[in-house]
Protein backbone atom coordinates (compact mmCIF):
# COMPACT_ATOMS: atom_id res chain seq x y z
CA UNK A 1 0.00 0.00 0.00
CA UNK A 2 1.31 3.43 -0.80
CA UNK A 3 0.13 6.24 1.35
CA UNK A 4 -1.08 9.22 -1.00
CA UNK A 5 -2.21 11.97 1.42
CA UNK A 6 -5.03 10.92 3.54
CA UNK A 7 -5.73 8.12 1.47
CA UNK A 8 -4.60 4.33 0.95
CA UNK A 9 -3.92 3.39 -2.20
CA UNK A 10 -3.71 -0.39 -3.33
CA UNK A 11 -0.47 -1.48 -5.34
CA UNK A 12 -1.60 -4.35 -7.77
CA UNK A 13 -0.46 -7.52 -7.31
CA UNK A 14 2.00 -9.11 -9.90
CA UNK A 15 0.22 -9.80 -12.86
CA UNK A 16 1.38 -12.63 -14.71
CA UNK A 17 -1.10 -13.98 -17.67
CA UNK A 18 -3.04 -17.13 -16.63
CA UNK A 19 -2.38 -19.00 -20.18
CA UNK A 20 1.55 -18.15 -19.34
CA UNK A 21 0.88 -19.72 -16.19
CA UNK A 22 -0.62 -22.84 -17.61
CA UNK A 23 2.71 -23.32 -19.54
CA UNK A 24 4.72 -23.67 -16.70
CA UNK A 25 4.83 -27.60 -16.71
CA UNK A 26 6.21 -27.26 -20.20
CA UNK A 27 9.40 -25.57 -18.91
CA UNK A 28 12.10 -27.71 -17.95
CA UNK A 29 13.79 -26.14 -15.22
CA UNK A 30 10.63 -25.81 -13.18
CA UNK A 31 10.96 -29.49 -12.71
CA UNK A 32 14.95 -29.58 -12.65
CA UNK A 33 17.18 -29.41 -9.85
CA UNK A 34 17.88 -25.91 -10.73
CA UNK A 35 22.18 -24.91 -10.00
CA UNK A 36 21.96 -22.04 -7.50
CA UNK A 37 23.67 -19.98 -5.41
CA UNK A 38 22.25 -19.62 -1.91
CA UNK A 39 22.35 -15.76 -2.35
CA UNK A 40 20.16 -16.75 -4.94
CA UNK A 41 17.72 -18.44 -2.92
CA UNK A 42 17.26 -15.55 -0.54
CA UNK A 43 16.21 -13.38 -3.12
CA UNK A 44 13.10 -15.49 -4.83
CA UNK A 45 9.93 -14.39 -5.19
CA UNK A 46 7.11 -16.18 -4.83
CA UNK A 47 5.18 -17.62 -8.52
CA UNK A 48 1.65 -16.21 -8.38
CA UNK A 49 -0.72 -18.95 -8.52
CA UNK A 50 1.40 -22.15 -7.57
CA UNK A 51 2.14 -23.60 -4.11
CA UNK A 52 6.05 -23.77 -2.96
CA UNK A 53 6.90 -22.25 -6.54
CA UNK A 54 9.34 -18.91 -6.82
CA UNK A 55 10.19 -16.84 -9.51
CA UNK A 56 13.64 -16.83 -10.94
CA UNK A 57 15.13 -14.54 -13.69
CA UNK A 58 11.34 -14.53 -14.66
CA UNK A 59 11.03 -18.72 -14.70
CA UNK A 60 9.35 -20.89 -12.05
CA UNK A 61 11.68 -23.13 -9.96
CA UNK A 62 10.97 -25.77 -7.10
CA UNK A 63 13.75 -27.41 -6.53
CA UNK A 64 17.41 -26.45 -6.68
CA UNK A 65 20.74 -27.90 -6.42
CA UNK A 66 23.19 -26.51 -4.61
CA UNK A 67 26.95 -27.01 -3.25
CA UNK A 68 28.42 -25.92 0.12
CA UNK A 69 30.33 -26.63 3.48
CA UNK A 70 28.15 -28.07 6.60
CA UNK A 71 28.45 -25.59 9.62
CA UNK A 72 26.05 -26.63 11.77
CA UNK A 73 24.02 -30.17 12.39
CA UNK A 74 21.50 -31.34 14.22
CA UNK A 75 20.21 -34.64 14.65
CA UNK A 76 16.16 -34.45 15.88
CA UNK A 77 13.77 -37.53 16.35
CA UNK A 78 12.65 -37.92 12.84
CA UNK A 79 14.94 -34.86 11.11
CA UNK A 80 18.28 -33.96 10.62
CA UNK A 81 19.08 -30.17 10.27
CA UNK A 82 22.08 -28.94 8.07
CA UNK A 83 23.60 -25.50 8.10
CA UNK A 84 25.45 -25.21 4.63
CA UNK A 85 27.22 -22.31 3.83
CA UNK A 86 28.54 -21.80 -0.11
CA UNK A 87 30.62 -18.41 0.37
CA UNK A 88 27.38 -16.15 -0.94
CA UNK A 89 25.09 -17.30 1.87
CA UNK A 90 23.60 -19.64 4.24
CA UNK A 91 20.97 -22.15 4.44
CA UNK A 92 18.74 -24.29 6.38
CA UNK A 93 18.56 -27.83 5.17
CA UNK A 94 15.84 -30.44 6.59
CA UNK A 95 16.34 -34.26 5.74
CA UNK A 96 13.52 -36.63 6.65
CA UNK A 97 14.78 -40.08 8.08
CA UNK A 98 13.87 -43.14 9.41
CA UNK A 99 14.17 -42.59 13.17
CA UNK A 100 14.61 -46.15 13.78
CA UNK A 101 18.45 -45.82 12.08
CA UNK A 102 21.10 -45.71 14.26
CA UNK A 103 23.09 -42.58 14.51
CA UNK A 104 25.98 -43.32 12.13
CA UNK A 105 23.16 -43.71 9.23
CA UNK A 106 21.18 -40.80 10.04
CA UNK A 107 23.54 -38.28 9.59
CA UNK A 108 25.05 -38.11 6.27
CA UNK A 109 27.58 -35.60 6.70
CA UNK A 110 29.58 -33.90 9.24
CA UNK A 111 30.37 -30.35 10.11
CA UNK A 112 33.14 -29.08 7.68
CA UNK A 113 32.05 -31.76 4.93
CA UNK A 114 31.44 -30.24 1.48
CA UNK A 115 28.33 -31.76 0.35
CA UNK A 116 25.86 -31.68 -2.59
CA UNK A 117 21.99 -31.08 -1.94
CA UNK A 118 19.40 -31.26 -3.61
CA UNK A 119 15.94 -30.18 -2.42
CA UNK A 120 12.44 -28.50 -2.69
CA UNK A 121 12.37 -24.85 -1.67
CA UNK A 122 10.13 -24.29 1.28
CA UNK A 123 9.45 -20.88 3.20
CA UNK A 124 8.89 -21.27 6.96
CA UNK A 125 7.98 -17.84 8.65
CA UNK A 126 9.93 -15.83 6.06
CA UNK A 127 13.00 -17.66 5.62
CA UNK A 128 13.88 -19.90 2.64
CA UNK A 129 14.58 -23.56 4.03
CA UNK A 130 15.21 -26.44 1.68
CA UNK A 131 13.61 -29.82 2.57
CA UNK A 132 16.72 -32.26 1.48
CA UNK A 133 15.28 -35.00 -0.97
CA UNK A 134 19.53 -36.01 -1.73
CA UNK A 135 22.50 -35.52 -0.02
CA UNK A 136 25.53 -36.62 -0.38
CA UNK A 137 29.34 -35.49 0.80
CA UNK A 138 31.74 -34.59 -1.65
CA UNK A 139 35.40 -36.22 -2.08
CA UNK A 140 36.41 -33.74 -4.71
CA UNK A 141 38.19 -30.33 -3.67
CA UNK A 142 37.07 -28.67 -6.44
CA UNK A 143 33.22 -29.75 -6.65
CA UNK A 144 32.32 -26.48 -4.57
CA UNK A 145 34.70 -24.47 -7.13
CA UNK A 146 33.20 -26.44 -10.31
CA UNK A 147 29.74 -25.55 -8.81
CA UNK A 148 30.36 -21.86 -8.77
CA UNK A 149 31.66 -22.10 -12.12
CA UNK A 150 28.71 -23.43 -13.43
CA UNK A 151 26.08 -21.34 -11.84
CA UNK A 152 27.66 -18.61 -13.35
CA UNK A 153 27.97 -19.89 -16.87
CA UNK A 154 23.81 -21.00 -16.93
CA UNK A 155 23.10 -17.85 -15.35
CA UNK A 156 24.69 -16.36 -18.55
CA UNK A 157 22.84 -18.56 -21.08
CA UNK A 158 20.40 -21.30 -19.97
CA UNK A 159 18.92 -19.30 -17.11
CA UNK A 160 18.75 -15.85 -19.43
CA UNK A 161 16.84 -17.27 -22.38
CA UNK A 162 13.34 -15.81 -22.49
CA UNK A 163 10.13 -18.34 -20.73
CA UNK A 164 8.50 -20.80 -22.70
Amino acid sequence: MVLEGLQTVKTPPLHIPMERCLRWGADPMFWANVKLFISDLHSLAPAPGIESSFMYMSKPISRVHIVGTVVAVQDKARRVFYSVDDGSGLVECTHFVDEMKPQAQRVVAKLGDCVRVLGSIKRYFGRVELKVSAISVERDIHAELMHWIQVCHLKDTEYAEPPC
